[in-house]
């Protein structure tokens, strides 16, 4: 979407489809330590927000950094400390354009930090933007939760969007290990 808005906007036109969010994709650039990367990354963000007020699309789904990035992955703390800084400013930019950044949890074999809700939902309390939240995604929970209604407990007030699908991406219950 961010290199053609126009191009989804008048395929959208020709349906009833209304779009709950634009996937924005990962941090990973916002964490580098090249700067011009990191600029970049921010300017992308800011368009993103800007698309999705556009688009009224009520989220930006967004990942954390990754661990396999043309970008040097910092380590889990320097992360997360690095996002404490620079996201406040953009969950407020966000909500002004009613949206929000919503924080998709990812595992433990694919990100640097924030594998699980409750780890988001701490992070989101601690930013105290009412620009970011999480999403939950069942596939990712069935492999980093141990309790998925505890899981969802945990994330509390901060789950803004879920997604349904399996282990496998299907629709839950429709695998045999998804019977929890």
């Amino acid at each position: 979407v961010l290199k053609d808005p126009d191009k989804f906007k008048k395929a959208l036109a020709k349906t009833r489809l209304v779009p709950t969010a634009l996937d924005w994709s990962n941090c990973s650039a916002i964490c580098s330590d090249d700067e011009k990367a990191r600029q970049k990354s921010l300017d992308d963000l800011r368009r993103a927000i800007d698309i999705a007020h556009d688009f009224k699309a009520p989220n930006i789904i967004v990942v954390p950094p990754r661990l396999k990035s043309p970008y040097k992955a910092p380590d889990a703390r320097t992360a997360r400390q690095m996002l404490l800084e620079i996201l406040p400013k953009y969950g407020e930019l966000a909500h002004q354009a009613g949206t929000c950044l919503t924080i998709e949890p990812v595992v433990r074999s694919s990100v640097v930090c924030l594998h699980t809700l409750a780890e988001v939902a701490a992070f989101c309390r601690e930013l105290n933007s009412p620009g970011v939240a999480l999403v939950a995604d069942f596939s990712i929970m069935a492999e980093e939760e141990t309790s998925l209604h505890g899981a969802f407990l945990s994330g509390g007030r901060y789950v803004r969007q879920v997604h349904l699908s399996s282990r496998r991406r299907r629709m839950p219950g429709q695998e045999s290990e998804d019977a929890r």
